[in-house]
């Protein structure tokens, strides 16, 4: 069960291009259940990276972190949306793609990695 995010985030990030298989289905899965699957991925990503089960301590954790936890999440979420099928964009499109969404988690986890947020919330 997904908790930081819904699949629509994820795909907005991913943008216009991504796989029709993330909708139609693949090896009978339909669209939402991959993208709901790279969502619980990230989710344990973050929790592993960071230490921390933000999951379990979504309701205490206050709104201004849940937004960075769910741009977070949609964005590492989004980044296996462009590389399932990186033709839809174009190599140096998706390459461009990953590369910010890169950026972006990136700061978002030095953010959460400060061991005075993750004290606050104990």
């Amino acid at each position: 069960m997904v908790t930081m995010t819904l699949s629509a985030g994820v795909l907005l990030k991913a943008g216009a291009n991504y796989s029709n298989l993330l909708n139609s289905g693949t090896q009978g899965k339909t669209g939402k259940v991959i993208v709901d699957e790279f969502i619980e991925q990230a989710e344990a990503y973050i929790n592993a990276i960071t230490r921390y089960d933000w999951v379990t301590n979504w309701a205490s954790i206050g709104t201004n972190y849940q937004k960075i936890l769910t741009q977070l999440c949609e964005d590492l979420a989004a980044m296996e949306c462009i590389k399932f099928d990186m033709d839809t964009y174009g190599l140096n499109t998706a390459q461009t793609m990953l590369d910010v969404l890169k950026d972006r988690t990136d700061r978002a986890i030095e953010i959460l990695r400060l061991n005075e947020i993750q004290e606050k919330l104990v």
